[in-house]
C-alpha cells in the first residue's frame, strides 16, 4: 500500500511561470529589435504586423509546457545512448515541423480577418522555414533534452530516508511536487541505475538518490537478497525460479520483471533454490 502526502505545487507553478516570462521576454526583445532597426534605417515599423510576425516566438509557452508534461514510456532510461539521441533529434524535428505550421496557419487565419492583402499560407511557411527553421530545431533540442532527460523519466527523486510508521516501515520519496511514502513490504526490487536506485512496487517504478549498496545496509536482510551487483530483490515476490543449465539461475518476481542471479551472490541466494522441507 502507498501513502500519498499532497504537497503545494509551488515547484511545478515556477517552473511554468519561469517558461512563461522567458518567451514573453524574448517576445519583447525581437520587437524591440525590429524598433531600433527601423530607426536606424528609417524604415517603416508597423506595429499591427511586428506584434502579429514576432508571436512566432509565443508559441514556443504552449509547446514549451506540452513537453514538459509529456514523460517517455517506461524503461526509456534504459537504452543506448544511441537511441536516446536519435530519438531526441526526430521528437526535435517533429516539434519544429509542426511549430511552424501552427505558425502560418495563425498567420494566414489572422491576416485573412484583419489584413488586406492578406498574407499567403505557402510563402508565410516558405519565410519561416528559411529563416527560423534552424533555430527553431535547436530551441526544441534543448526543451527536450532539459526537460526530460536532466530529470529520472518517472520518478524526479530527491529525497530519501526511511521511516517508521507504527510497526511499518516506509521509504519516503519526492516525486515531482509531491512525497510519496512507499511501504517496504511492497517492494518487489531495487535496481542500480546509476546514478540512482529503481524501486519497483506491483507497477510502479521510483527513483532513489542512493547506490544500492548504501540502500541495502537499511533493509532487512531476511526479507531482501543481494542477488546481484545491480539487484536486491524481495524473497515474498518471487513467482519461479529459472535454471540455466550452467549453475546460474534467472528470478522472475510477481510483476513479471526477469532478474539474473549473479554467482557472486550465491552464497546470499542459495538458499532460494533448496528443497523446502
Amino acid at each position: 500500500m502507498e501513502h500519498l502526502i499532497p504537497l503545494f505545487s509551488r515547484p511545478a507553478f515556477l517552473h511554468a511561470r519561469l517558461i512563461l516570462a522567458f518567451w514573453l521576454m524574448i517576445y519583447a526583445l525581437v520587437i524591440f529589435q525590429d524598433y531600433l532597426y527601423a530607426a536606424f534605417r528609417s524604415t517603416g515599423f508597423y506595429w499591427s504586423e511586428v506584434t502579429l510576425f514576432n508571436g512566432y516566438w509565443l508559441l514556443f509557452i504552449p509547446f514549451s509546457l506540452a513537453i514538459k508534461k509529456w514523460r517517455p514510456r517506461e524503461g526509456w532510461s534504459h537504452n543506448p545512448v544511441g537511441l536516446k539521441a536519435l530519438g531526441l533529434v526526430v521528437f526535435g524535428l517533429l516539434m519544429s515541423g509542426l511549430h511552424i505550421l501552427t505558425f502560418a496557419s495563425f498567420i494566414t487565419l489572422i491576416s485573412n480577418v484583419c489584413f488586406t492583402p492578406a498574407h499567403p499560407y505557402l510563402t508565410t511557411l516558405s519565410a519561416s522555414i528559411s529563416n527560423d527553421f534552424a533555430i527553431t530545431l535547436l530551441v526544441y533540442l534543448l526543451i527536450t533534452y532539459a526537460l526530460l532527460y536532466l530529470q529520472p523519466a518517472t520518478a524526479v527523486s530527491a529525497v530519501d530516508k526511511s521511516t517508521s510508521c507504527g510497526n511499518t516501515r516506509f521509504l519516503t520519496v519526492k516525486q515531482r511536487n509531491r512525497q510519496i511514502r512507499v511501504e517496504i513490504a511492497s517492494i518487489q526490487c531495487f535496481r542500480a541505475s546509476k546514478p540512482y536506485t529503481e524501486l519497483y512496487t506491483d507497477n510502479t517504478k521510483y527513483l532513489l538518490p542512493q547506490s544500492l549498496t548504501s540502500l541495502e545496509q537499511s533493509l532487512d536482510p531476511a526479507q531482501f537478497l543481494r542477488v546481484h551487483r545491480a539487484a536486491i530483490v524481495n524473497k515474498a515476490f518471487i513467482k519461479t525460479l529459472i535454471s540455466r543449465k550452467n549453475g546460474d539461475y534467472d528470478v522472475i518476481l510477481k510483476n513479471d520483471q526477469q532478474l539474473r542471479l549473479s554467482r557472486h551472490y550465491r552464497s546470499r541466494w542459495s538458499p532460494l533454490i533448496q528443497p523446502s522441507t
